[in-house]
């Protein structure tokens, strides 16, 4: 396969028609309800693998539209109306939830990472060929392989999504119409609140204060000598109005928009060039295979366990350790070579975090904005990564091109750094 196949270009655009389509898709459940946007999102991935089967004999260019964009706009219709349905059948523990819903896709890519290996480069060929920084194999054998691996994994991609297409159930509507008046009531009690501190001898008997970390002039004038501290809230004992009920700060969501830009820099640089800068060092595909293996081993399990922390703990301190991470674990990452070759482990690490981050990102849109838009919320917080999208492949090969692969690797690092300043100086509370 030519070089200017190779690199972030792929997955970038795959990210973008992903994040695109899931802008709208939330708008289309309202109308349609999940289940048709999932069979087509199914339809639309399948005809991807099989066009991709003739694609790949011709161009390019062509390759990159049928997997990357066609997959891309399948994901975006699967991923965010399947998560939506999650979001509304998940009771208080919609990280954890959403969080396992979102592993079960690396299942699969353990299964082809394997599969891909065997079926092409069965004897562990090296690569043949350098171009620029980058090795490639030319080997005849190899390449005939290469286009019969996407019908293939078509045929059982599909039938895999056909299946759990007839498990989905949407959620009765007089179930999700009761939960629905409940948030808003909830939400109306919240926004009352402020007539009901100025007097809190006249609030009913069964009224309890509770600490929320909020600013006087949010609550109530500072001179009210009835009015509760400055990190007090009045609940009353039947009915408690929970902390994701509440309207965030605005600048929560440039925040978390950041974060996503941030994140998914980190991903595509190490998941698109984590095996071009090891074949430099190592001459051993299986091994590279097995190290894209624990990778999917780790985002398969990372997302469950950010979803029970994101039920758990503080949100912002989460983000704040998962920057922390990411920048540690990205500054060593030019030094791999000099770690010998279970150095590369490192990467597992690497994917494990990333992917947490990432999965951590959707279900904080729902706990912090609410679910009942959750689909249409998550849309409108990736959009702004559809830039990131374009522009990053430029930015990617010509760091690569001018400088070298360290600078590559500590390019998302500087990126890392930067959010975690944001983040402290961000206000996460209601």
């Amino acid at each position: 396969m030519a070089p200017e196949a190779e690199g972030p270009w792929l997955m970038s655009l795959k990210f973008g028609s992903t994040h695109i389509v899931g802008l709208f898709v939330g708008f289309l459940i309202r109308r349609t309800g999940p289940r048709p946007i999932i069979l087509s999102g199914i339809a639309l991935s399948s005809a991807s693998y099989f066009l991709t089967y003739l694609s790949i004999q011709q161009s390019n260019i062509l390759m990159v539209f049928t997997f990357g964009v066609l997959s891309g706009c399948s994901q975006g219709m699967m991923i965010f109306a399947s998560f939506q349905l999650v979001a509304d059948w998940a009771g208080d523990d919609v990280g954890t939830s959403i969080g396992i819903a979102r592993s079960g896709r690396f299942i699969g890519g353990i299964l082809t990472n394997i599969f891909v290996t065997l079926y092409v480069n069965p004897e562990n060929k090296i690569p043949d060929t350098k171009v620029g920084s980058e090795l490639y194999f030319s080997q005849k054998d190899l390449l005939d392989k290469v286009p019969w691996v996407f019908p293939i994994l078509g045929t059982i991609s599909t039938m895999l999504q056909i299946f759990g297409f007839f498990l989905v159930r949407n959620k009765p509507t007089e179930v999700a119409k009761k939960e629905e008046e409940k948030e808003e009531e909830k939400i109306s009690k919240a926004e009352d609140y402020g007539s009901c501190v100025q007097d809190v001898k006249s609030c009913n008997k069964n009224t309890r204060v509770v600490d929320l970390p909020w600013k006087k002039s949010e609550i109530g004038s500072s001179s009210d000598q009835n009015s509760p501290s400055n990190t007090q809230y009045l609940l009353t004992s039947s009915n408690s109005i929970s902390h994701s009920s509440l309207k965030p700060s605005p600048h929560l969501f440039y925040t978390m928009s950041l974060t996503v830009i941030t994140v998914q820099t980190n991903f595509i640089t190490i998941n698109n060039y984590y095996k071009d800068f090891g074949q430099l060092w190592i001459q051993d595909d299986f091994f590279l295979t097995r190290l894209g293996t624990c990778n999917s081993i780790a985002m398969l399990i990372s997302p469950i366990t950010a979803g029970v922390l994101l039920d758990h703990f503080n949100i912002k301190n989460i983000f704040m350790i998962y920057n922390i991470i990411l920048t540690f674990v990205g500054s060593l990452y030019p030094f791999l070579p000099r770690l010998n070759t279970w150095g590369f482990l490192l990467t597992v690490l690497y994917a494990g975090m990333t992917e947490a981050f990432y999965s951590t990102l959707g279900s904080a849109t729902a706990k912090q904005f609410g679910k009942a838009h959750f689909a249409s919320n998550m849309g409108i917080l990736y959009t702004p990564s559809v830039i990131l999208d374009i522009i990053l492949p430029f930015i990617l090969e010509e760091i690569l091109l001018q400088f070298c692969w360290n600078y590559l690797f500590l390019f998302p690092v500087f990126c890392n750094v930067f959010t975690f300043v944001v983040t402290i100086a961000t206000d996460f509370t209601a």
